[in-house]
């Protein structure tokens, strides 16, 4: 695993050097996703970058996690008995108490670290990355829905990262505008300037083959409007649909590009070489 070495400005121009290394979920290829032992592990390995998903429950808290559901066959209760598939976003977060995840191996990442933990809290990783380089930037990813209320959501997480006055560069992601729009504005509400990347494009359902032809096929111009609707800073690309010569028009615009999640080393190691700001992955220490 490798140290920090790009000097981060905010999000940094790449054309001159690889892109910057982000940890997906905090390196779940290493331990489990979004977890205190993960974050742990990416702030000492000293990962250039740290990805991890924020969840706003019911009352307000800020809890890390993949999605809006939490996950039974990641999750138990504390007597080890199996918790309900609760939503989040309608959960209170006393709901939460006494349950752990990751106890169990991932089916996805076999080699991770087995560590049965409670839900980890917006504060909580806030003082886990407060000792990292101060040029480390960590990225927010917000799982929070259009039809939230989206002013709660921005306050519960916007302000809590404000009184923290981390000296660490970041940026929210969402595949919605109006979220990223709710976290501009209440940014700039307390004299903020939030940088926001819109994930794009999102199509439900499994992707397949033909998932994939039809994401590549929307095209360049598909995502400056996208990009240019939302008010975002940049964009966050799925790496399969990317096409390299579009990745540097969109920087030629002066968008930042992020690629995710290039879990397949041959595909890290080939857009290491590409113009994008970022690339997301679970291994971020197998680049060398």
């Amino acid at each position: 695993m490798r140290t920090a070495a790009a000097i981060v400005t905010l999000l940094v121009g790449c054309d001159e050097g690889r892109p910057l290394v982000e940890a997906h979920r905090a390196g779940a290829g290493y331990a489990p996703e979004n977890s205190r032992a993960a974050v742990r592990t990416a702030v000492d390995a000293g990962f250039e970058g740290i990805e991890v998903d924020l969840v706003v429950t019911a009352d307000g808290a800020v809890v890390l996690n993949h999605d809006r559901t939490l996950d039974p066959e990641r999750c138990v209760a504390l007597d080890g008995s199996p918790v309900e598939p609760l939503e989040l976003p309608t959960t209170e977060a006393s709901a939460l108490r006494g349950v752990t995840c990751g106890g169990s191996p991932s089916p996805d990442f076999p080699g991770a670290r087995v560590i049965g933990e409670p839900l980890l809290d917006l504060p909580g990783y806030i003082e886990l990355v407060r000792a990292s380089d101060d040029r480390t930037l960590l990225h927010l990813d917000l799982k929070s829905g259009p039809d939230d209320d989206l002013e709660l959501a921005a306050e519960a997480v916007l302000g809590t990262w404000f009184a923290a006055d981390l000296p660490q560069p970041f940026y929210v992601s969402s595949p919605h505008p109006e979220v990223l729009h709710a976290f501009r504005s209440y940014g700039a509400s307390r004299g903020h300037e939030v940088r926001t990347s819109l994930s794009w494009p999102v199509l439900d359902g499994a992707i397949d083959g033909l998932g994939l032809e039809l994401r590549a096929s929307l095209g360049l111009a598909s995502v400056l409007r996208a990009v240019e609707a939302a008010g975002a800073d940049g964009v966050a690309l799925q790496w399969e649909v990317a096409r390299r010569e579009d990745v540097r028009a969109l920087r030629a615009e002066g968008l930042d590009v992020q690629l995710w999640t290039l879990d397949d080393p041959r595909a890290l190691r080939a857009h290491a070489g590409w113009p994008a700001t970022s690339l997301i992955t679970d291994f971020p220490g197998d680049l060398p």
